[in-house]
């Protein structure tokens, strides 16, 4: 079984190991700040020239891609290494990014967003956290698998995709209602897990994994009673039904409802932290 593991934390802007002045960026600097240097904001999120900059590389690397469009603007980039050994241990892993970002204020940035600005060991740029410094370590696992000639026990997809910061209609939900079968993976690494120090216990690492996400639930309530007027409450009135209610939701002491993935995660984080 092949496992990734991405071995640099992008946060809002990007580290990466100090260089003089005489030295050239390294491959994987270079390559970010020419990515981050790409607008892709959304809105439009037209990720045309994003996905011609992740196609050049593929072919000059010798790997053939395949480009979807989803809608006019919205490229998608699919690349494949097969798996070596046989039979394979499984079904693909895929390593899946989204070129789109969120769109950028440049009166309230320090350095222009879309400059790639390195100042001591950081990067400065829109995307570079969302998620463009990821995606550029995904390239660069995917590079580094075929020059090196990795044994693969699984094939390995690279998949770069539209529309994420908008809901991802035209991105990853077009390739799984249209071309499931180019995926079908068993893995998927993508945004979001991160590891830290003294976020969840003192001077302990904890890796997050994300089994389920919270969801916007909207409600809609109606309280009856008797309209009334603010100088004389009565507790009849409907307006007081519904702000008691609401009371008793945010009570501390109110009673806490689980899903099994919840519970599991208050139960790991006991076992670190007593009295949790």
């Amino acid at each position: 079984m092949f496992l990734f593991v991405p071995l640099v934390s992008f946060v809002s802007f990007v580290f990466y190991a100090p260089r003089t002045s005489a030295q050239a960026p390294d491959e994987a600097t270079r390559l970010l700040q020419e990515y981050v240097r790409i607008d892709t904001s959304n809105p439009p999120g037209d990720t045309g020239k994003a996905a011609d900059f992740l196609a050049s590389i593929f072919e000059r690397e010798g790997i053939p891609i395949t480009r979807y469009e989803s809608a006019p603007g919205k490229a998608i980039v699919y690349a494949r290494l097969k798996a070596t050994v046989s039979p394979p241990a499984g079904k693909a892993i895929v390593l899946l990014h989204h070129m789109d970002v969120v769109p950028a204020d440049r009166s309230r940035w320090k350095l222009d967003p879309f400059s790639a600005t390195i100042e001591g060991n950081e990067l400065w740029g829109r995307g570079s956290f969302d998620m463009k410094g990821q995606g550029i370590a995904h390239v660069m696992a995917f590079l580094m698998l075929k020059r090196e000639r990795v044994p693969l026990a699984r094939d390995v997809i690279l998949l770069a995709e539209p529309d994420e910061e908008v809901g991802g209609a035209l991105g990853a939900r077009w390739m799984i209602a249209n071309h499931y079968a180019e995926l079908d993976p068993e893995y998927v690494i993508d945004e979001g897990g991160f590891g830290s120090t003294d976020l969840f216990a003192p001077s302990k690492m904890v890796y997050g994994i994300s089994v389920a996400e919270k969801k916007i639930v909207w409600l809609k309530l109606r309280a009856e009673g008797v309209a009334g007027h603010g100088s004389q409450p009565t507790d009849t009135n409907p307006n007081d039904h519904l702000v008691r209610a609401l009371a008793r939701l945010l009570a501390p002491e109110g009673a806490r409802a689980f899903q099994a993935s919840g519970r599991g995660s208050a139960e790991s984080l006991a076992l670190l932290r007593p009295g949790f």
